[in-house]
């Protein structure tokens, strides 16, 4: 079972108070033409909005700011799961190979419109993939979001399932009914005959195993899977890249 999305959450960090009050009555804009209940906050400094406990599906990050940058910024969310993806605001191209990362999906220069604001919710919000999954354990249900799924791993007839940030759930399910039955064909990939990976995670992928983003677990790969996971993953980034250079 699945259930919509009700709020997309956007940020805004900028040290420029007039123009981060543009930019939210642009994404207020959007959110109306869009049909779309949502959420803006502003922040003007890196150290306000690391302080926050607030959830954001985007933020619109510009690159030079004074004290903390962009940059740091965003090596400083690799491993805050409160922010999901991350667009940056710059006007020098030379930044752009640096700020690339795992949430990036984006750059823009200044100023922002309204039809740049309503391209990047429309792929953040493809990209997250907002639809929750009902799952059931032993006791209880539990609502996730699809898209924070690392990793399944076999448990005989269960399957434990290990989602960002949180502690690791046992189902009772089996590995193939997650497979054939619930995830997402184009975002999950079996690698191994007691692991399902979701791709958007994947840091490096070696010979016998493969790394996630901000995990230590070393993910073995099968003999007769490695075939199959190079070229799907290579699939999905090149589509994620289309996607994004649109």
């Amino acid at each position: 079972m699945k259930y919509k999305r009700e709020k997309f959450r956007i940020a805004v960090c900028d040290d420029n108070f007039l123009y981060t009050e543009s930019v939210k009555s642009i994404i207020q804009q959007s959110f109306k033409e869009l049909q779309l209940s949502g959420e803006v906050n502003i922040y003007h400094s890196g150290e306000e909005m690391l302080n926050t406990d607030k959830e954001t599906d985007l933020l619109f990050l510009d690159v030079e700011m004074d004290g903390m940058n962009g940059l740091q910024i965003k090596n400083k969310l690799r491993k805050n799961y409160r922010f999901k993806k991350i667009v940056f605001i710059t006007c020098h191209g030379e930044y752009m190979q640096a700020a690339f990362g795992m949430k990036v999906i984006g750059f823009e220069e200044k100023p922002v419109t309204k039809e740049v604001v309503k391209k990047w919710i429309s792929v953040a919000m493809e990209e997250l993939d907002g639809d929750r999954i009902i799952c059931q354990t032993s006791d209880r249900e539990y609502e996730i979001k699809e898209s924070s799924i690392l990793y399944l791993k076999a448990e005989k007839d269960y399957t434990k399932l290990y989602c960002e940030g949180d502690s690791p759930l046992l189902l009772n399910s089996s590995l193939k009914h997650w497979e054939n039955n619930t995830l997402s064909s184009k975002q999950f990939i079996r690698v191994h005959k007691s692991f399902i990976v979701n791709m958007q995670f994947i840091k490096k992928i070696t010979g016998s195993g493969l790394t996630l983003e901000n995990q230590t677990i070393v993910i073995p790969v099968g003999r007769t899977y490695k075939k199959q996971v190079t070229e799907k993953y290579e699939q999905f980034l090149k589509t994620i890249m289309r996607r994004r250079l649109q």
